[in-house]
């Protein structure tokens, strides 16, 4: 993982500190201090600050995306049309 990923990573997790608990948060605020001051995490923190990252910030495919879209903007059905 390279410097720029993981303070992405990091930039990315801070929007959702709020909804930590406090062991996550605990290990979220120690990976943001050894960022902070420019050291190398070990493989140890990096699964760490992965495992945070997928817990909060899932990815989603496109599908994903334009099914949820699709299940908003459609127009809802009348019991008394079909």
């Amino acid at each position: 993982m390279t410097k720029s990923e993981q303070q992405h990573m990091i930039m990315d997790l801070q929007a959702h500190a709020a909804r930590m608990n406090r062991t996550e948060l605990e290990t979220f605020e120690m990976l943001r201090k050894r960022d902070k001051d420019d050291e190398d995490l070990d493989a140890l923190a990096i699964r760490a600050l992965e495992q945070l990252h997928a817990k909060f910030l899932p990815s989603r495919t496109r599908k994903d995306v334009e099914d949820l879209w699709n299940k908003f903007s459609s127009k809802p059905r009348r019991p008394d049309e079909e």
